[in-house]
């Protein structure tokens, strides 16, 4: 995996392989602090291009949510997310809205998560349209409505989703 993305002539899929522990690297702390340095030095050539990198603002936010290489800061997790998502990045827009949801580096806002699913889910994300469900189901910013929590589910484990067919098969039992 790691090379074939030096083939496309990116480090930044070089470092997020090298982050995951893809290939011949662990994903042990000094792989972490390696890709890092990288993710670092890409933000400060890409923010002169108006940074078209949503993918290294996922993956700093990522960082920053997990605090193994920096200090954990949902602060700054939600800035890099909120950034990804501005540029189009379906994972960072679901990973907004849980961060909505749950008041993590932000005010707690379930109008503004179940936006930020619903955005994600419209791009295909399987775990947004699961969210989706999980909302229209708890009322959560939306009105609740076991039709639309259906739906959603049903569009997400047609990708696979795991727990969209176990919601699923849970609300079936109970009508």
């Amino acid at each position: 995996m790691v090379e074939a993305a030096a083939m496309l002539g990116s480090p930044m899929p070089i470092a997020l392989c090298q982050y995951r522990g893809f290939n011949d690297n662990k994903g042990d702390l000094d792989d972490m602090r390696n890709a890092f340095k990288i993710f670092v030095e890409l933000e400060k050539t890409e923010k002169t291009k108006h940074n078209p990198y949503h993918w290294l603002q996922w993956a700093l936010g990522y960082v920053h949510r997990a605090g193994n290489v920096v200090p954990k800061s949902t602060k700054k997790a939600f800035d890099y997310y909120k950034s990804s998502a501005e540029q189009g990045n379906s994972n960072a827009m679901n990973t907004l809205g849980f961060f909505y949801i749950m008041g993590r580096g932000c005010e707690k806002d379930t109008t503004k998560a179940f936006e930020w699913y619903q955005k994600s889910a419209q791009l295909g994300c399987s775990s947004a349209m699961f969210n989706m469900g999980n909302r229209y189901i708890d009322g959560y910013g939306v009105t609740s409505n076991h039709g639309q929590a259906k739906e959603w589910w049903r569009k997400a484990a047609a990708l696979g989703h795991v727990g969209a067919q176990t919601s699923l098969d849970a609300l079936n039992l109970c009508d």
